[in-house]
């Protein structure tokens, strides 16, 4: 089971709006399944996104020291 869309409401000072969320073109990245593909629409907007993952990527200790 792939979870395709995503149906919820969020309180604005306008008052109550829908929304609604799309998820398609999964893919498998170090065996688990993403979506790649994503769209978020209101009534107020639409957005489209395309997404890709890098799993478990080395990262240098040094991006979480604090800064000098």
């Amino acid at each position: 089971y792939l979870l395709t869309k995503k149906e919820s409401t969020d309180v604005t000072a306008e008052g109550v709006i829908p929304i609604t969320e799309t998820f398609s073109a999964w893919k498998e990245f170090a065996g688990v399944k993403f979506p790649t593909v994503g769209t978020t629409e209101t009534p107020l907007y639409s957005i489209k996104y395309d997404s890709n993952y890098i799993i478990n990527e080395m990262i240098e200790d040094a991006v979480f020291a604090p800064a000098k």
